[in-house]
């Protein structure tokens, strides 16, 4: 009973700082990004070191944050673009890994680092391409609200529909709780919360059609599970049961963020091969 309103009072407080952080201005939004990604490379250099990943923390520490200023340069810039500065900030940590593999004998050191930078830093990019780029630099807080809704609703009804109806399991020696039942589940009631919050969250002139709410939800639903089973692997992989202990009840930011890693930069992609295609 005490481990249940620990959960439960943890849950309201994070709902109304993480609401408040998306809807009070760019800037505290552009602070939850940072709390997000600064947070999971901490709790990611913890994991891989318990998994055996080879990683020097400094190291990371140093390449993160010389390319977060590059990535978030343009949000203060209007004569850059988000993209320009991506592409410079993969072409920068290409090099250095390609130096680090010249000069030291430890290869799968420096994959480890691109892999656990290139996690965090895509999806920086991405966020900002979605939420504010993509938007003609008019952040408004309606649209990250609207895909974390999305995120709730998925995570959410494939764990009570999984409880309730889950016979086959998704993978198993991944994440055992997980159903083939749930996961279809949640992707149905993630495009109904999309359709509810496209006809009364999002602003009468939305940037995002019907059909992009719809699409998104998909993505939600099988990208974010995707991350979440990310990250269940590398947790089995070190052996713990949480990436931190930042949430009491909840784990760590990891823990707490896993389905946005991936399902963001895939809406990001599909926003991209839209704009390519029309």
């Amino acid at each position: 009973m005490k481990d249940l309103s620990k959960r439960t009072i943890t849950a309201i407080v994070f709902a109304v700082v993480l609401i408040g952080l998306i809807g009070f201005s760019f800037e505290t939004f552009l602070l939850l990004l940072l709390i997000i990604v600064s947070g999971g490379l901490l709790e990611l250099i913890n994991v891989f070191k318990k998994a055996h990943f080879p990683v020097h923390s400094t190291s990371l520490w140093i390449k993160f944050f010389l390319s977060s200023l590059l990535i978030l340069y343009p949000c203060f810039d209007n004569h850059f673009t988000n993209v320009q500065f991506n592409y410079l900030v993969l072409i920068i940590l290409s090099v250095v890994l390609f130096i680090e593999f010249l000069f030291q004998t430890n290869f799968s050191k420096s994959i480890a680092e691109f892999f656990l930078l290139l996690y965090l830093l895509v999806f920086l990019m991405s966020a900002l391409d979605v939420y504010y780029f993509s938007l003609h630099r008019q952040y408004h807080y309606a649209y990250p609200l609207s895909i974390i809704l999305m995120i709730w609703a998925n995570d959410t009804f494939a764990y009570f529909i999984g409880s309730w109806l889950g016979k086959n399991k998704l993978m198993p020696d991944v994440s055992p709780k997980k159903s083939v039942e749930g996961f279809v589940g949640g992707i149905v009631f993630t495009i109904t919360t999309a359709l509810l919050v496209y006809y009364y969250l999002l602003p009468d002139a939305s940037f995002w059609t019907i059909y992009d709410v719809v699409i998104i939800a998909i993505i939600v639903g099988v990208f974010g599970t995707m991350g979440d089973l990310v990250e269940s692997k590398l947790k089995r992989l070190a052996n713990v049961k949480d990436s931190g202990n930042l949430l009491p009840g909840h784990g760590g930011i990891l823990d707490r963020f896993d389905a946005w890693f991936l399902s963001i930069p895939m809406i990001d992609i599909y926003f991209h091969l839209k704009m390519w295609i029309v």
